[in-house]
């Protein structure tokens, strides 16, 4: 009984080797590879990453370009109207005037938080201060 249950083991076993390449009737082993695909990683790869990072700072770069333009033209525009308030032709209490109040339109221009990165906002605001600083002149002068 022994040897029976011995050769009947020794008969699947072989068999079983056999199926995977590991033996069989001829001997010829053949190798086998097992191929698992890899899993894909969550994160993303390493290629991701570096165009990722080349990308975000491609882009904060044509942000600071866009934030340091803006920020010229509100502060040249700031400029010219102060250079054209001194170089007006009026007696010097309406200057005076006009002085104090582009002073305190500045101070509140200050305190507002402008999105320089913006061209329509900075353009809006700029524009604003050249009607506002228009309509003092002209209230200042026509008295």
């Amino acid at each position: 009984m022994k040897k029976i249950l011995l050769l009947l083991f020794v008969l699947i076993s072989s068999y079983g080797y056999s199926q995977y390449g590991y033996g069989g009737s001829n001997n010829n082993t053949t190798n086998i590879y097992i191929v698992e695909t890899p899993k894909p990683n969550p994160y993303g790869t390493a290629v991701d990453y570096t165009r990722d990072a080349y990308e975000s700072g491609r882009t904060q770069s044509e942000l600071q370009k866009k934030y340091n333009y803006n920020y010229e033209r509100f502060s040249n525009a700031f400029n010219d109207i102060s250079n054209k308030i001194y170089a007006l032709n009026i007696n010097r209490e309406a200057k005076d005037r006009i002085i104090r109040r582009w002073n305190i339109y500045v101070d509140k221009i200050k305190s507002t938080k402008i999105n320089f990165v913006s061209n329509s906002e900075v353009t809006d605001y700029i524009n604003h201060s050249y009607n506002q600083i228009n309509k003092v002149i002209y209230e200042e002068t026509s008295n």
